[in-house]
C-alpha cells in the first residue's frame, strides 16, 4: 500500500499491536477513525504511525472533517480487500456452487451408493494420523512408484522369493488397515504385560499360541489385501477420448442408462450399466466407489481393512476372520480362568487392568465373530452380502444357489480365476497415466 493511502470503507485491515505485537485484523467502517483497540492488550494503536500506541486521551477520531482525510500508515495492511460478512458471504457462494456443479436432483440407486461411499471415506480419514504406519510398510516392500494406475488402484511389481515377478494392486484405501494393526499391537502388548503380572508358567505357553495366531491372522489380513478380489477390467480403457474414471454425483446420474437382463435356470438376473467403468456388468457384479472399479461377485468394501471382498479373495477374509476370531477368544477365556484362581492375591489395580483387557478381548470376539458368520451364511446360502441387504432375490428363487453343502464346497476347493493385471493389461494402463 503506498505511503498515505486513505482507507476504503467496507475492507478489512490487518496492523500490529505495538505493545504486544499481536495481529489485530478490522473491518474499516469510517475514514474518520484513526485509532483500532487491540483486543489482546487493549492498547489504542495509531493507524497513522503504528508504531507507537495513541494517548489514553486520544478517543482516535477525526472530529473536524476541516482536519482533512486519515491516512493509513503502510504498516496497515488490507486483508482480503472486502469486508468479513462479505467474505463469508462469498465461500458461502462457492460452496453452493460447487454443490451445485456436482450433486444431481435426483439420486438413483448407484449415485446413492457412490454418495455414501464417499461419506464412508470422510468418516475413515479420521484415523488419518495411522496411515504413516501402512505407507512405512508400502515403502519397504513396494517403493514409491506404480508402474501404472487404474481408478483408485496403483499396480506395483514385486519379485517374490521362489516366484515370477507379480503385478500387485495396492487400492487407495488400503491404509485403512492401519488401524487394525495399531489395535493388534496395543492390545498384544497390554497382554503381554498382564502375563508378566500374572506370570503363570501356563500363561506364557497361551501366550505363545497367540504370538502364532496373531501372526497368522497379519499375514491372512495382507493377502486379502493385496490380492486382486476380482477387478473388471473398464472399457474406457480402450477409448482414447473417454474418461479415466473421476466422475462427479451429477455426472454419475446424469450417464445412467436401462439395464440388461439375463436368464439363469429360468430366472431373470440384471446386469447395470457401469457410468464409471462405461461398461454392462458381469452378473452379480458391482461398482466400488472407493476403488473406482467393479468387482466381480463383490461381497462388499470391507472400511476396517480397506479392500473390496470379492470373487478372488474372500476365502482369505474368511481366514483372516476365523484367525482373528481365535486371537481374540483364546487370551480372553484364558485371562478370565486366571483371575478366577488368582485374584485374591492380586491388587486393585492389577486386577482391574487384567479384567478390563479380557473384556475388550471378548467384545473383539463378538463383533469379529458376528461378521465370520455372516460371511460364512452368505457362502453357504451363495449370496453375496450385498444381495442380501438389498433384498435381490426376496420373492423368488436363486439361480446360483446349488445347496448349502456344494455351495460350500465350491468356495473351499474352487480354483482362482485369474487376475485382471497381467502384464498386456498394466501395460496398457501404464499409457493411460
Amino acid at each position: 500500500m503506498p505511503v498515505g493511502t486513505v482507507p476504503v470503507v467496507g475492507r478489512v485491515y490487518t496492523v500490529l499491536c505495538p505493545i504486544c505485537s499481536n495481529s489485530v485484523t478490522f473491518d474499516c467502517l469510517s475514514k474518520a477513525v484513526y485509532g483500532i483497540q487491540c483486543h489482546v492488550c487493549h492498547a489504542v494503536i495509531d493507524l497513522r504511525n503504528p508504531s507507537v500506541p495513541l494517548l489514553s486521551n486520544d478517543p482516535g477520531v477525526v472530529a473536524d472533517k476541516s482536519e482533512g482525510e486519515v491516512c493509513f500508515s503502510p504498516e496497515v495492511e488490507e486483508s482480503g480487500g472486502c469486508s468479513a460478512t462479505t467474505q463469508l458471504s462469498m465461500l458461502i457462494a462457492g460452496v453452493a456452487e460447487q454443490h451445485q456443479k456436482e450433486m444431481p436432483t435426483t439420486m438413483s440407486g448407484e449415485t446413492r451408493q457412490a454418495f455414501v461411499a464417499r461419506r464412508i471415506q470422510a468418516f475413515s480419514e479420521r484415523f488419518s494420523f495411522l496411515y504413516p504406519l501402512v505407507h512405512v510398510l508400502e515403502y519397504i516392500v513396494f517403493g514409491t512408484k506404480p508402474i501404472a494406475r487404474i481408478g483408485n488402484v496403483q499396480i506395483f511389481r514385486k519379485q517374490l522369493p521362489c516366484c515370477r515377478p507379480m503385478n500387485i494392486p495396492v487400492p487407495k484405501t488400503s491404509v485403512s488397515y492401519s488401524v487394525v494393526l495399531s489395535l493388534f499391537a496395543f492390545l498384544y502388548t497390554a497382554l503381554v504385560l498382564c502375563v508378566r503380572t500374572l506370570d503363570d508358567e501356563w500363561l506364557w505357553h497361551m501366550l505363545c499360541y497367540e504370538s502364532f495366531g496373531l501372526v497368522l491372522c497379519v499375514a491372512m489380513m495382507l493377502r486379502c489385501v493385496y490380492t486382486d478380489p476380482g477387478f473388471v477390467r473398464p472399457a474406457y480403457l480402450e477409448s482414447s477420448d473417454s474418461c479415466t474414471g473421476a466422475l462427479t454425483l451429477k455426472d454419475i446420474e446424469a450417464k445412467q442408462r436401462e439395464s440388461q437382463w439375463e436368464s439363469v435356470e429360468g430366472q431373470p438376473v440384471e446386469r447395470k450399466w457401469c457410468s464409471t467403468c462405461e461398461i454392462y456388468r458381469p452378473m452379480r457384479a458391482a461398482h466400488c466407489y472407493l476403488c473406482g472399479l467393479c468387482v466381480e461377485e463383490h461381497d462388499h468394501h470391507c472400511s476396517v481393512i480397506g479392500v473390496c471382498v470379492g470373487r478372488r479373495n474372500v476365502r482369505f477374509f474368511l481366514l483372516f476372520l476365523i484367525t482373528a476370531v481365535f486371537v481374540s477368544l483364546f487370551p480372553g477365556v484364558c485371562l478370565l480362568l486366571e483371575l478366577y484362581h488368582t485374584a485374591f492375591s492380586l491388587s486393585t489395580l492389577q486386577l482391574g487392568t487384567c479384567f478390563t483387557l479380557a473384556l475388550v478381548l471378548l467384545f473383539l470376539f463378538v463383533s469379529v465373530a458376528f461378521v465370520c458368520f455372516s460371511v460364512v451364511y452368505a457362502l453357504a446360502i451363495e449370496q453375496t452380502t450385498r444381495e442380501r441387504l438389498h433384498d435381490v432375490y426376496v420373492g423368488r428363487k436363486n439361480p446360483f444357489h446349488r445347496g448349502v453343502l456344494q455351495n460350500v464346497l465350491w468356495h473351499v476347493c474352487h480354483s482362482t480365476p485369474p487376475s485382471l493385471f497381467d502384464d498386456d493389461f498394466v501395460r496398457l494402463c501404464a499409457t493411460r497415466v
